[in-house]
């Protein structure tokens, strides 16, 4: 399991996330309940489809819970609109087409939409960042004319949702550069308009080297006070390579 993502709904704290099938090498999207610390409810299906899919972006918009999952293999970033949460969705609109996005990211700042994601066919989606903006975070998406505004394998990559601390905008990324997520970057965001766009790195998420899962963490995201993070381990086994859970 992986790419965690919580949102609160009548008091309560869902996560939707990941589950990857290694055998058959298919993502699928399943929903957890936080019943209590260190407890989760029985797992639940959300997103199924014949493809691959991940990183289950949630956010609220005019009352309405939106979820934009990775689907590069169709070329296609879809907007889904929750009729009753956590498991009944309605697709609702095409936010990109003809373009393999992977992890995009919505998120409002000063009065606009961005939109974040890579390229899975430029070096897999690790190094090159791209920004589309619009009006409304249902379209029309409009393509940053500096795009891609960063490569940079090391903080290019979303890991997350962004957040605001101390009035400054903070965005989770992926440090790929020793392994894919390695771990993850914190940047704060110094400029982001139509036309510009600058970071910096101020922070990193490490896994920790001591636990069950010392080789990788890629996703941060949070509801209430809990922060919820995806940790990874490397286990060889009948020839085949596990990751770690949340």
């Amino acid at each position: 399991m992986a790419d965690p993502f919580a949102i609160v709904k009548n008091g309560k704290i869902y996560v939707l996330c990941e589950e990857f099938d290694h055998g058959g090498s298919k993502g699928r999207i399943i929903c957890f309940e936080v019943l209590g610390e260190d407890q989760l409810s029985e797992a639940k299906v959300v997103f199924e489809p014949p493809y691959s899919i991940s990183y289950p972006y949630l956010f609220e918009y005019q009352g309405d819970i939106y979820c934009v999952p990775e689907t590069y293999q169709t070329r296609e970033l879809s907007l889904y609109r929750a009729q009753t949460f956590p498991c009944d969705w309605i697709r609702v609109g095409t936010l990109l087409a003809d373009f393999p996005a992977v992890d995009a990211t919505i998120f409002q700042h000063e009065g606009r939409w961005w939109l974040t994601c890579g390229d899975e066919h430029l070096a897999h989606g690790l190094d090159r960042l791209f920004i589309w903006h619009a009006d409304d975070p249902r379209g029309p998406w409009v393509p940053h004319e500096k795009n891609p505004v960063k490569i940079d394998v090391s903080s290019s990559r979303s890991a997350g949702t962004p957040f605001t601390h101390n009035g400054n905008l903070y965005r989770p990324a992926q440090d790929c550069s020793q392994t894919y997520g390695g771990r993850v970057v914190l940047n704060r965001i110094v400029k982001l308009t139509r036309t510009e766009f600058q970071e910096e790195v101020v922070s990193f998420v490490d896994p920790d080297s001591r636990g069950p899962y010392p080789d990788g963490l890629h996703t941060v995201s949070s509801a209430q006070d809990i922060t919820f993070v995806d940790g990874k381990r490397l286990q060889n086994i009948a020839s085949a390579t596990f990751k770690g859970t949340i």
